[in-house]
């Protein structure tokens, strides 16, 4: 059953300051969507942080004044130059989702993500 697919790029390099408070991504409208993935590639600096931070899917249905995050924390990797990268699982009950990052300590991290979906499915015969 064919359907309507695209991919778009929501942050590109964004920066998750060493030490700061994190970084959140804005919140992204999913009332009139199907199931999607969200791509999240976390890339840390050359000299790498000591500790690393976290990655979470976090769901609205208030479109933010309410929050629950899905599932647990995934940490990032601390090596210079290292690559952390998670795929999410963004389902059509949600109404509105963003992508949270705890901040790492001792460097900075860049930040990317795309999302696919599923805009409509096929309804021919």
């Amino acid at each position: 059953m064919p359907a309507n697919k695209i991919a778009t790029s929501h942050a590109t390099a964004e920066t998750n300051t060493a030490g700061g408070s994190g970084y959140a991504s804005p919140w992204v409208d999913w009332r009139t969507r199907y199931d999607g993935v969200v791509e999240v590639v976390v890339t840390n600096g050359a000299t790498g942080p000591t500790a690393g931070g976290t990655i979470q899917l976090q769901v609205s249905g208030d479109n933010g004044t309410n929050i629950t995050t899905m599932g647990p924390a995934i940490p990032t990797a601390v090596g210079n130059s290292a690559v952390t990268t998670h795929v999410f699982h963004v389902k059509t009950p949600v109404m509105y989702w963003r992508v949270n990052f705890s901040a790492p300590t001792g460097q900075n991290q860049t930040i990317t993500y795309v999302r696919s979906q599923v805009l409509s499915e096929y309804a021919g015969s």
